[in-house]
């Protein structure tokens, strides 16, 4: 994410971090709103999603649905965010990531207009928002750490998931062209060379 740094419009980088360090789906992230943040709790609660036609709906399952505690760094980037937007407890209903104009990010145009043009700057072609959520599944998964490091905090337990993924939803590389487990997206070819 850091090296995403000045191609991304500096209102969307927070969204980013929401996603990559809670493990929230687009749709979640999109769908907060400012009763959503305690900063001073540290926690965010999803309570509702934007759809992918930029209508709120409710989380896709009841485990989605759930206070997160936020560490510290986060709860400053969204500190800031929320002051550059002019947005404060007195607009608790305010989505606390929208495009300039005001309005609730319809995925299509958010993904064309903001995510593959800075994914794409930066080298990683094929990579989704999703795969955020993916990621940091597998940071869980190889041992949850305190923010002092001192030792797993709490057990893993995988983000919820509503459904069994769809038939090549993931390809292996053994079966698509990349390493064991390694997901390659249709129509994406995996990167060998390094660059």
């Amino acid at each position: 994410m850091g090296r995403s740094r000045g191609r991304m419009e500096e209102r969307y980088r927070p969204m980013v971090w929401v996603a990559a360090l809670l493990g929230l789906r687009r749709g979640g992230v999109a769908g907060l709103t400012v009763t959503s943040l305690d900063l001073l709790g540290r926690t965010i609660t999803v309570r509702q999603q934007l759809d992918r036609y930029g209508g709120l709906v409710s989380p896709k399952s009841r485990a989605g649905r759930r206070p997160l505690s936020i560490p510290r760094a986060l709860v400053e980037i969204l500190a800031a965010h929320l002051q550059a937007m002019g947005l404060t407890a007195a607009d608790p209903d305010a989505l606390v990531f929208t495009t300039p104009d005001g309005h609730a990010l319809a995925y299509t145009n958010w993904r064309e207009r903001v995510w593959v043009p800075t994914v794409d700057a930066v080298g990683l072609t094929c990579v989704g928002m999703h795969d955020l959520r993916r990621t940091n599944a597998t940071v869980l998964d190889r041992g949850c750490r305190r923010e002092d490091g001192a030792g797993p905090a709490r057990p893993f337990r995988p983000p919820p998931h509503s459904g069994r993924l769809r038939p090549g939803h993931h390809r292996s590389r053994s079966a698509g062209g990349g390493a064991a487990g390694e997901e390659v997206l249709p129509g994406c070819s995996p990167n060998l060379s390094g660059d």
